[in-house]
């Protein structure tokens, strides 16, 4: 699956970067960033593992916007759970 190349999330539009070098020492996957409107995402990892990143960074964005006060553990938990869901019951919204 190729992903997005923008994303809107809450009205606000997103680009969504693809970036070989953003893991580095610090392990990140991904990141997003609301001043720059951008989510990146780390290229070296499988494909659907930037799938699950990329629905972590638009839970991480909701987080923000609407104050939800979620730990990053639970965004993960969310992220890993709703990616299960989705893939194996082949749900697409297109």
């Amino acid at each position: 699956m190729k992903l997005p190349s923008k994303i809107k999330i809450g009205g606000i539009m997103l680009d969504v970067i693809i970036d070989e070098h953003l893991a580095g020492a610090d392990d990140r996957f991904g990141e997003c960033d609301l001043i720059r409107g951008r989510i990146v995402i780390d290229g070296t990892q499988p494909d659907d593992h930037k799938e699950v990143v990329l629905l972590h960074e638009i839970l991480e964005v909701i987080n923000k916007e609407h104050q939800l006060e979620l730990e990053h553990r639970q965004i993960t938990s969310l992220a890993s759970c709703l990616y299960q869901v989705l893939k194996d019951n082949k749900i697409s919204f297109e």
